[in-house]
């Protein structure tokens, strides 16, 4: 049975209302039979004929993930390196040639299962790549190996990033990626708690995830700033009207008013690309915002 048919037995449960009971996804679909499990360093392909419904993984902080949404949905879940690091900090190896090399085995395994099963996903599929954003950003390297891999076989990829935390500080890991493929066809793709594919935001997205699943840590702006009686918010400066707030802040050194929105449930406003004219979600680290802005992940200077 699919998840939302009914039933006598199994009543009528969309992905929202069991998230926003603070449930895991991931560990409900599990329990229910109907997750096909990927690990750490491992690929996998969901079939219509799989007999499951949602292919996922967790665990995810610090690693990333390559995501096929077709008629099927394949799913690779890639660490940062081979081994343990205790492993490699005892070898002679180089480390960035050998998270290289093992991203390039890994990402190959994907094209391998795409040529394989050519006829479930045509050039229009959605294809995602899903990556961890430190204080010093993002892995580009890792991102450009994913797309001209990728670009090769005739897709395109869209990014999403989660915010890496510190590995001591949370157990079991957290980050958790499903994707579902339902009776008509369609595919749906959650990163822990948000909605990534599809959705009207689903370009550039920034997804608050490992941040929102270990503590909220900074609260959005109360009814005693659209008052006039607080003019910044967090250090950062905000002018204009509830309905249309301005937040200022430095972009590679030029200071630029964007503009900013929060929606439900999020502490992070989404802001408004100055030059693309899109919106991105953005996720905290440190004392400042990160987003996406001209294509590229950003710190948003007080």
């Amino acid at each position: 049975m699919y998840i939302g048919e009914t039933s006598s037995s199994h009543p009528r449960q969309g992905y929202a209302s069991i998230m926003s009971q603070g449930v895991s996804l991931y560990n409900y679909l599990k329990q229910c039979n109907q997750l096909l499990e990927v690990g750490v360093d491992d690929d996998n392909i969901l079939l219509p004929t799989s007999g499951k419904r949602a292919i996922g993984t967790n665990g995810l902080n610090g690693c990333t993930c390559v995501v096929i949404l077709g008629r099927s949905i394949i799913l690779s879940h890639i660490s940062p390196l081979p081994g343990t690091y205790q492993q490699l900090a005892t070898s002679n190896r180089d480390i960035p040639q050998a998270s290289h090399s093992h991203h390039e085995n890994a990402i190959s395994r994907v094209t391998e299962l795409l040529r394989k099963h050519a006829d479930e996903f045509p050039k229009s599929s959605t294809s995602w790549g899903i990556f961890a954003v430190s204080s010093e950003g993002h892995l580009k390297s890792v991102e450009d190996q994913v797309r001209n891999h990728l670009s090769l076989l005739g897709y395109s990829i869209t990014a999403a990033f989660y915010q890496e935390i510190d590995p001591q500080s949370v157990n079991p890991l957290k980050g958790e990626l499903v994707a579902v493929l339902n009776k008509s066809g369609s595919a749906e793709l959650y990163l822990e708690s948000a909605k990534l594919w599809p959705s009207p935001e689903s370009s550039n997205q920034v997804a608050n995830t490992l941040a929102t699943s270990s503590g909220r840590q900074w609260p959005s702006p109360t009814a005693s700033y659209i008052s006039g009686q607080q003019r910044t918010w967090m250090g950062y400066s905000l002018s204009g009207p509830e309905s249309h707030l301005i937040l200022s802040c430095g972009i590679a050194g030029e200071r630029q008013n964007v503009e900013a929105r929060w929606t439900d449930g999020q502490d992070y406003p989404m802001i408004k690309d100055p030059v693309c004219d899109s919106w991105s979600q953005t996720v905290a680290h440190g004392n400042h915002l990160w987003a996406m802005v001209r294509g590229q992940q950003v710190k948003l200077e007080k």
